[in-house]
C-alpha cells in the first residue's frame, strides 16, 4: 500500500464532526463539515409535477375515417411519384399509432435510412393492401387529388392559390396521358376555368382592387371541381 496516504481507523464509531485528521507523515487533510439533516423544500419552492400527456386516440377495430381518407390521398400521391422515403416512414408511423394492424407498415416505420427506396416502396404497397387500401391507376389518382385539393380550397383549409397550383401540378404530371383537345388549356382535365383564374390571380399584387374578386371566383371554381364537375 502506498505510504503517501494513511486512512485513520475509527472502527465502527462515527468520525468526529467538524474536525481535521492528519495521518502520520500525511500530505492530505481530511475535513469533515457539519452534516445537516435533509429537510423538504417549502411548498412554494417545490416544482409542480408536469401535466400528463393526453393519450392519442387509437382505433379499436379498423382505420378511422380520416386516416382512411388520408391513406387514399397519399396512395394517389404515391402513384404519381410525389412521396419521398421519409414521407413513407411517417405515414406508416401515423397509421400504426392510430391502431392499424399491419406488419409491413411496422417494418416500414422502423426501417433504417440506409434501406433501398425500392424496399421501402414494397413495404408501403404491402402495408396499404393489409390496410384495405387499393392503389389507383394514374389517371384515377390524378382525379382523386384534383378533387381533394379543390375541396380543401372550398372548405377554407387551403389557400386558393396554393390549392389551384397543386391541381395544376397534378395536371402537368398526367397531361400527356389525357385525350388531346383543341379547347382551352386544362380543358381535358376539367380545369380550364381554374387554370385561367390561377394565372390571372398569380400576376396580381395582393392589394390590387381586382384581387379579392378573382380569388372568390377561384374558390367558387374549386367548389365546382370538388363536386365532380368541370370548371
Amino acid at each position: 500500500m502506498s505510504e503517501g496516504l494513511r486512512l485513520p481507523n475509527w472502527g465502527t464509531s462515527r468520525p468526529p464532526m467538524h474536525s481535521s485528521v492528519w495521518p502520520a507523515g500525511g500530505q492530505t487533510l481530511f475535513a469533515f463539515a457539519r452534516v445537516f439533516p435533509w429537510r423538504p423544500a417549502p411548498a412554494a419552492e417545490q416544482h409542480p409535477s408536469p401535466p400528463s400527456r393526453p393519450a392519442m386516440p387509437v382505433a379499436s377495430t379498423s382505420l378511422p375515417t380520416l386516416l382512411d381518407h388520408r391513406l387514399r390521398i397519399e396512395a394517389a400521391r404515391y402513384v404519381l411519384g410525389a412521396l419521398s422515403s421519409d414521407e413513407l416512414r411517417d405515414l406508416a408511423t401515423e397509421a400504426l399509432l392510430r391502431g392499424t394492424d399491419s406488419r409491413s407498415l411496422a417494418l416500414l416505420a422502423g426501417a433504417p435510412r440506409c434501406d433501398h427506396p425500392a424496399d421501402l416502396r414494397a413495404l408501403f404497397e404491402a402495408g396499404l393492401r393489409e390496410a384495405g387500401i387499393k392503389l389507383p391507376r394514374r389517371l384515377e389518382a390524378a382525379e382523386r387529388l384534383k378533387r381533394h385539393y379543390a375541396g380543401q380550397v372550398a372548405a377554407g383549409r387551403l389557400a386558393p392559390l396554393t390549392g389551384a397550383h397543386a391541381i395544376i401540378d397534378v395536371y402537368w404530371q398526367i397531361g400527356d396521358e389525357l385525350p388531346a383537345t383543341k379547347a382551352f388549356v386544362g380543358d381535358e382535365f376539367g380545369i380550364a376555368t381554374l387554370y385561367g383564374l390561377f394565372w390571372a390571380l398569380d400576376e396580381l399584387p395582393v392589394g390590387d382592387s381586382a384581387y379579392a374578386a378573382l380569388e372568390a371566383k377561384l374558390v367558387a371554381a374549386c367548389g365546382v371541381i370538388a363536386a365532380g364537375r368541370r370548371a
